[in-house]
């Protein structure tokens, strides 16, 4: 702004720059910003105190002392004004109605933290052009009255997070405020209750958040009434005295996203407690302590709800049958971790008629028969930790006959006979870590038809497994027995035609016919046949041993891919074997007698990626005049000690440098490769196909 001249006599003479004094320090009147952090304002804020700064737009007044009243036309002049900060400040007395009057460009006014004697009425009168109010933090004298926000037709956020509303918040207190979307509680504590009707003037509200406040008075009937458009209601972690009453939640027809996440309700979820609310589609009451349980009849009238949240809740009493009746769009349910202290009664399911997904895991106690009874729709069900000490009754599935997913994780079960009856669909049966008391016996997996996967992925079976345990699983394709501990193992106990078997990194005691420990540090794979009928594919022993001399014959089956990879290692196959074409390596990384081929046929084109100076070894280079094969486990090399890693030739000899080496006559044959796997030595990873048609 050009300075203000006058002219006298014909001249111009330039005038000295208007001022004004605010707590006794002098300030400019055409400034646009003015900071009074700090500061105290003795008498409060007169009429006039900010006269002439017409051009100000943001005024700090944060942790001002105001020793006296906020009065009526307190910022009078100050028509540009569009950010006012009163953080923190003290206000000695009250904000007058009318206090805000003059400020017709005010878009943002914050009072959070404000120690404030009172708002009275009408004391936001004006501010048309306010769209954000904060009153986060804020010690409120007797309560929230009609009228105190009488004015803001453009208010679109209200902050009362942490403030402390010493008394109700009345019906009609958010009067005039038509334009308001968002309403912020969180953490408040309101002394008195919320009266029907408080918030009856929100038309425009879609989101309305309690989280973590007291609500001493609790909730009554129509406490939310005139909330149309609400979409979010947030009562986590909430305490709510007296429970939650019938209609509590009435006239919410828009809302579809309920939060009662870690409440604490002082009482019962009462029949009706969530009538009139049709368009709701999630509940979450996870972590919620409902000290009076919960009445059959509460969820009533929930017709569109499709997801209920239960998870490490804390429930009174028992679950009977009614108690989710009315939820017939349901289709998930999770009481996962759940402490019901009265248990899940027979029958508590049935009106759940569209459920697909069921997880009672870390749940405490049996599961009775007919628990699961009315569940026709339902696909998962997750029971991890769960079923006590009874283990799985026959018929404790009865009915589940759409289930297609059966996780039984860190289950301690018993698998008698028919404790799948009725599972018809089922195609992944799911038993890591579980416990299996006894045998797994004859028809302990009958009416499993569909079963194309079962995982006992580092399960425990006390007992064994009997021959035919397994013959009702016409379907598998997987079997994973990564890490399990079984009893026994009969011969003939799986008799399967399955595309993959995984018994990889077994516990020594996996039973002599499956998994030995002899005296070289190596676990043995050894008359695995005895036990596995195997047709297809692919067997998995990574981490496991194969003995020397005995890659073993698999029953009725032509290739047979071993996958050995990590730390495995494998036994020289026999030459004869490997002379009648019984076996091909496909170990990558090989070279011939000159180091010239990889990957390709020996001189008597029997293996595939491995050549051999006489075709005679299946895994080395052989030195065609001595016939050796060298057994170290990066190759030996004959050419003077040039190949890193390798052994090399002195004089005509080979001095052998690797942990299990050999020596050649010749010392004629250098191999190039440093990656080499030998019979003995460690080995990277490795693919054999095993052809054992012949045997």
């Amino acid at each position: 702004m050009p300075p203000e001249t006058v002219t006298i006599a014909g001249k111009q003479y330039i005038m000295p720059p208007k001022t004004v004094t605010i707590a006794g320090k002098q300030y400019p009147t055409d400034i646009t910003t003015l900071d009074l952090r700090h500061v105290t304002i003795e008498g409060g804020i007169a009429p006039g105190i900010f006269a002439g700064l017409s051009s100000l737009t943001e005024l700090d007044l944060e942790r001002a002392t105001i020793e006296g009243c906020i009065y009526p036309g307190a910022f009078q002049d100050l028509v540009s004004l569009t950010s006012l900060n009163l953080e923190s400040a003290t206000i000695r007395g009250n904000i007058a109605p009318g206090a805000f009057q003059d400020l017709v460009s005010l878009t943002s006014l914050n009072l959070s933290y404000a120690k404030i004697g009172s708002i009275a009425p009408d004391a936001f009168a004006c501010l048309s052009s306010l769209t954000t109010l904060n009153l986060g933090y804020a010690k409120i004298e007797g309560g929230i009255a009609p009228g105190i926000f009488a004015g803001l037709s453009s208010l679109t956020e209200l902050h009362l997070e942490r403030a402390t509303i010493e008394g109700c918040i009345y019906p009609g207190a958010f009067q005039d405020l038509v334009s308001l979307t968002s309403l912020n509680l969180e953490s408040a504590t309101i002394r008195g209750n919320i009266a029907p009707g408080a918030f009856r003037d929100l038309v425009s509200l879609t989101s309305l958040s309690f989280m973590y406040s007291t609500i001493e008075g609790g909730i009554a009937p129509g406490t939310f009434a005139g909330l149309s458009s609400l979409t979010t209601l947030n009562l986590g972690y909430t305490k709510i005295e007296g429970g939650i009453v019938p209609d509590a939640f009435a006239g919410l027809s828009s809302l579809t996203k309920l939060h009662l996440e870690g409440a604490t309700i002082n009482g019962s979820i009462a029949p009706d407690a969530f009538a009139g609310l049709p368009s709701l589609t999630k509940l979450h009451l996870e972590d919620a302590k409902i000290e009076g349980g919960i009445a059959p009849g509460a969820f009533a009238g929930l017709s569109s709800l499709t997801e209920l949240d239960l998870k490490y809740a804390t429930i009174r009493g028992n679950i009977a049958p009614g108690t989710f009746a009315g939820l017939s769009s349901l289709t998930s349910l999770s009481l996962s971790g759940a402490k019901i202290e009265g248990g899940i009664v027979p029958g508590a399911f049935q009106d759940l008629v569209s459920l697909t997904s069921l997880s009672l895991k870390y749940s405490e106690g049996d599961i009775a028969l007919g628990t699961f009874a009315g569940l026709s729709s339902l696909t998962k069900l997750y029971i991890s930790y769960s079923f006590g000490e009874k283990g799985i009754a026959p018929g404790t599935f009865a009915g589940l006959s759409s289930l297609t997913t059966l996780d039984l994780t860190y289950a301690k079960v018993g698998i008698a006979p028919g404790a799948f009856q009725d599972l018809v669909s089922l195609t992944s049966l799911i038993l890591r870590h579980s416990t299996i008391e006894g045998d797994i016996a004859p028809g302990a997996f009958a009416d499993l038809s569909s079963l194309t996967e079962l995982d006992l992925d580092s399960a425990t079976i006390n007992g064994g497994i009997a021959p035919g345990a397994f013959a009702d699983l016409s379907s598998l394709t997987k079997l994973d027995l990564t890490g399990t501990i079984i009893g026994s193992i009969a011969t003939g106990a799986f008799g399967l035609t399955i595309v993959g078997l995984d018994p990889s990194s077994n516990n020594d005691d996996l039973t002599s016919r499956f998994i030995k420990f002899n005296k070289d540090r190596d676990k043995v794979f050894e008359n695995v046949h005895q036990s596995f009928g195997l047709a297809k594919e692919l067997l998995n022993i990574v981490g496991n041993y194969l003995a020397p001399n005995n890659l073993p014959p698999f029953a009725n089956h032509a290739f047979l891919k071993i996958c050995l990879s990590g730390k495995a290692k494998v036994g020289l196959v026999d030459r004869a074997a490997a002379a009648a074409g019984s076996v091909t390596s496909q170990s990558a990384h090989h070279a011939d007698a000159a180091g010239q081929a990889s990957r390709h046929a020996d001189a008597a084109g029997q293996f595939l990626r491995h050549v051999d100076a006489a075709g005679q070894a299946p895994h080395h280079v052989d030195a065609a005049a001595a016939g050796m094969t060298p057994e170290s486990a990066h190759h030996v090399d004959a050419a003077g000690g040039k190949s890193p890693r390798h052994a090399d030739a002195a004089a005509g000899g080979l001095v052998d440098r690797a942990e299990e080496g050999a020596a050649a006559a010749a010392g004629s044959v250098t191999s190039q490769p440093a990656h080499h796997v030998d019979a003995a030595g460690p080995m990277g990873d490795l693919e054999a196909v095993v052809d054992t048609t012949s045997q």
